[in-house]
């Protein structure tokens, strides 16, 4: 009985170790609407229009609010000079939140209502091809919480980062940080989704109590 016992608390406490507070980092080019990730829901999705009244816009399926307030300006026009297929994602490259200003870290926005334990995923556009063409030494550098950060955090205005991570509190900080002239926000959103580990913790753990049946039964 007592290595039955043994053989269920492993399992729980290999399941319990999917929930480690890192957040993995990646970045990509910006290329075409795909690059928006539409898996699991939606827990929030910004763009930096800025407007009045306030303009939202759908991408691959996903609805970005307008964020209005997040930053001191927005501005909005030649932002962003290759075309895209998608006439959503073009709307949603030709405006840009800015901070007039600064450095230094910048607490941009905290979600919050997260589930402890649940796998989400998190993506920001900085979207300036004009700007960073004569400012190629321009980045902004985000960052989730003050959990491990693993991976490359850090983006030109040609690019985008999305960072993956299991919540171990019910909200998490935004940060940001630009290298000069004061921190630029194109998009962001954060999505719940699936556990890519879920099956074969699963898995293990039906293993695990066949394991025990059998163990008893002998």
């Amino acid at each position: 009985m007592k290595k039955a016992i043994c053989v269920i608390t492993l399992v729980l406490m290999a399941a319990g170790a999917a929930n480690a507070a890192v957040i993995t980092w990646t970045t990509g080019t910006i290329a075409g609407s795909n690059d928006v990730v539409n898996t699991g829901t939606t827990v929030e999705a910004f763009n930096g229009k800025g407007g009045t009244p306030s303009t939202s816009t759908i991408v691959n399926g996903v609805t970005f609010a307008d964020t209005g307030t997040l930053l001191d300006n927005s501005y909005s026009g030649d932002v962003w000079t290759p075309a895209m297929t998608d006439a959503g994602y073009d709307s949603l490259l030709s405006s840009v939140d800015y901070q007039s200003n600064g450095t230094g870290d910048l607490s941009l926005y905290t979600f919050t209502g997260l589930t402890i334990g649940q796998d989400y995923l998190f993506q920001y556009w900085y979207a300036d091809s004009n700007w960073q063409a004569p400012n190629p030494d321009r980045y902004i550098t985000i960052s989730l919480g003050a959990d491990t950060q693993s991976g490359d955090n850090q983006i030109s205005g040609l690019e985008f980062a999305t960072a993956t991570f299991t919540a171990d509190a019910t909200s998490i900080e935004v940060v940001t940080s630009a290298t000069h002239n004061g921190v630029r926000m194109t998009a962001m959103q954060l999505r719940a989704v699936p556990e890519p580990a879920t099956l074969g913790l699963l898995a293990a753990f039906g293993g695990g109590i066949l394991f025990v049946r059998r163990f008893l039964q002998i």
